[in-house]
């Protein structure tokens, strides 16, 4: 397992929680238990309940979509890092730490530069707390992915 799997194996723990946490909320939204959780408040009818319950897994569902965007993103680097102390200078041109690295990826795969480039413009978002609710620009399995194949090339 590496560290990226591990991430992601996080990641789908939180969501299928979370999942299962929504679907027992749907079978009685105005239940004590959300009342404690402070999702609705004590007096909401059923309707508003229900409503205040859905938003909030929905929000729920996208805060963990980018804390596991952001959890694979810090497994990365760490992989990266971890590769360039280990590579060293023994080649002609050095790999760069995260922030530089679509323009080394570049010359060797464009599309693949593009996509990191995406991805690494994403976590910035995400980090400083400025991206905007919709959905990320890949899916925590793409990124994955997407990161896979960076660390392969390199």
């Amino acid at each position: 397992m590496s560290l990226l799997d591990d991430a992601y194996r996080r990641h789908l723990v939180l969501k299928t929680i979370a999942a299962e946490e929504s679907l027992k909320a749907f079978t009685d939204p105005t239940a004590s238990r959300h009342i404690d959780l402070g999702i609705v408040v004590l007096g909401d009818d059923y309707s508003t309940a229900k409503l205040k319950i859905e938003t909030f897994y929905e929000e729920l569902g996208r805060r963990i979509d980018e804390v596991g965007f952001l959890d694979q993103f810090v497994a990365f680097e760490t992989l990266l890092n971890d590769h360039r102390k280990r590579i060293g200078r023994t080649r002609a041109r050095r790999i760069p730490a995260a922030q530089n690295l679509a323009r080394y990826l570049r010359p060797i795969d464009r599309d693949l530069a593009d996509s990191y480039e995406l991805l690494k413009f994403e976590r910035d978002q995400i980090a400083h707390g400025l991206l905007p609710m919709r959905p990320l620009v890949a899916t925590v399995i793409e990124e994955k992915q997407i990161l896979e194949r960076v660390l392969v090339v390199l």
